[in-house]
């Protein structure tokens, strides 16, 4: 019986163990999550720091924010988007929305975000112009209210908005 109970015990532990060391994945973490990673991404996301090869940029980024729904719908609002109205001689910098999908991507070590900026011309309102975005994105942590990704030498941190 007391061999039962000690192999039993190693058991346990062994199971504990492979639990601690956690299955997320992601280089900076959460070792251990009982949620799924879409329960996590699925929310409102404002970006709190981003560094561009090392540099701090988080001001380039102020007021925009990313929201992931749980149906694959994706939204991105740009509070300070730098517009070149044609024939390319004019920028004009205004807020905007881009909508469009995301999905998981290497066993949701990735989301890649397809969406599409559609602006009016300030000087004649006939005419509207969209932008197609298509990015890859490595998540290196998904945690309750952080998100952290990287994109080259582009680093975001982002929180619950």
């Amino acid at each position: 019986m007391k061999k039962l109970h000690s192999t039993l015990l190693v058991g346990i532990m062994a199971i504990a163990a492979w639990a601690m060391t956690g299955c997320t994945g992601y280089p900076d973490g959460p070792g251990v999550s009982f949620k799924s990673a879409q329960s996590k991404i699925t929310t409102t996301w404002r970006i709190q720091d981003a560094s561009l090869k090392g540099n701090e940029i988080t001001s380039e980024y102020t007021d925009d924010f990313l929201q992931f729904n749980s149906n694959g719908e994706f939204q991105y609002f740009d509070a300070n988007r730098q517009i070149r109205i044609p024939p390319f001689t004019q920028d004009t910098i205004m807020p905007i929305e881009g909508l469009g999908q995301w999905e998981f991507l290497d066993g949701n070590k990735q989301v890649e975000l397809f969406y599409t900026f559609e602006f009016v011309d300030p000087y004649n309102s006939d005419i509207i112009y969209s932008e197609d975005i298509n990015e890859r994105w490595d998540i290196t942590r998904l945690a309750d209210g952080e998100l952290w990704m990287r994109k080259g030498d582009l680093f975001l941190k982002l929180e619950f908005f």
